[in-house]
């Protein structure tokens, strides 16, 4: 239940960030280096989003994982020494662009929040699952041990009675 509720938050979070990507791209950054990877954020996080909501698994919390990481990296490094795209490189300062709004400030803030949000949840729902699955291999090895001790004495028994 745990799990399903943190992928379920990671979806609404990946959803925000495809949204945001959307909305910044119409706001001019059609016509920036970096337009064909806005809108490839925003087709993968539709797919990765709908993928957490109907199959919270290890595979889709890892696509939401490595989506929003790498959406939080672009942006840090279009704010650092610039982030090699197709047509040279992007850079651009502090929560631009200033012209694209969500909730009343720059639409950059909240899509900070909701990619590291996702980053959050789907680290939760990885390392929740781990735990779960080595718990449960580790039972099914003593029990398969177990049952083979007492199959095999069982028959050493029977052939040394006969």
């Amino acid at each position: 239940m745990r799990n399903r509720i943190f992928a379920s938050v990671a979806a609404i979070s990946v959803a925000l960030g495809g949204y945001l990507h959307l909305q910044i791209w119409r706001g001019g950054y059609q016509y920036a280096p970096v337009k064909e990877m806005f809108l490839l954020n925003v087709g993968i996080s539709g797919a990765v989003a709908v993928a957490l909501l109907l199959h919270p698994r290890k595979l889709t919390a890892v696509a939401g994982l490595l989506l929003s990481f790498g959406s939080l990296a672009a942006f840090a490094l279009s704010r650092g020494p610039g982030l090699p795209t197709l047509h040279g490189t992007f850079k651009e300062k502090a929560l631009a662009p200033h012209n694209v709004h969500f909730l009343g400030g720059p639409a950059a803030l909240p899509l900070l929040i909701a990619e590291g949000l996702a980053v959050i949840c789907c680290v939760v729902v990885l390392a929740s699952r781990r735990s779960t699955t080595s718990v449960s291999r580790s039972a099914s090895r003593s029990a398969s041990a177990s049952d083979w001790s007492t199959s095999t004495s069982g028959s050493r028994l029977r052939g040394a009675a006969a």
